[in-house]
């Protein structure tokens, strides 16, 4: 799955230069410039960009592949996946994307760029590749998408039934007393 997150990352970089020819290139572009892109702002771009995407669909897959060992089913780990870390990477998403909007008013055509291209790179992430294309992904090629891994499979007692939803060990958070100071 991490080839398929991997491509589905470049294909996102390459959709966002391709936005960023249309705002920034030619001999009269839309948003200023020289018509072109400096080379340090698309190493900059590609970069973060590519860094960031690649941190978000790690962690989908991480949880994904975690529920993936716990359920029998691959379609119901893609599930659980999403609905666990979706609020949490499309927030931070947003999050960078508001912070990058003074980005794009500034005078400094290489520093415009640079906002508007990690804008929309983190944009096409939040919408597009973690909710829909790497989540079809995992539900089409189920089991051969994990393939190293063994998911977990129904014991013979119950051949029939699934087994029933175990809680995960990293989601249990030990009792703790509270501290004498703070009686």
């Amino acid at each position: 799955m991490i080839t398929f997150a991997t491509a589905f990352s470049l294909l996102v970089t390459a959709a966002t230069f391709g936005v960023l020819q249309l705002l920034f290139g030619g001999s009269n572009p839309p948003l200023s410039g020289p018509g072109r892109l400096d080379s340090m702002t698309v190493i900059g771009i590609f970069t973060i960009a590519f860094g960031v995407r690649t941190m978000y669909l790690t962690l989908l897959l991480m949880r994904t592949r975690e529920a993936y060992i716990l359920e029998t089913h691959g379609r119901d780990a893609v599930r659980i996946g999403l609905r666990e870390t979706v609020a949490a990477g499309t927030g931070t998403g947003l999050v960078m994307i508001a912070a990058l909007i003074p980005f794009s008013t500034t005078d400094f055509v290489q520093l415009r760029a640079f906002g508007v291209g990690v804008a929309i790179a983190i944009l096409l992430d939040v919408i597009l590749v973690r909710p829909v294309l790497l989540a079809a992904a995992e539900a089409v090629l189920g089991r051969y998408g994990w393939w190293p891994t063994k998911g977990a499979r129904p014991t013979e007692a119950e051949p029939t039934t699934r087994a029933p939803k175990r809680k995960l060990a990293w989601l249990h958070v030990p009792h703790r007393r509270p501290c004498p100071a703070h009686q």
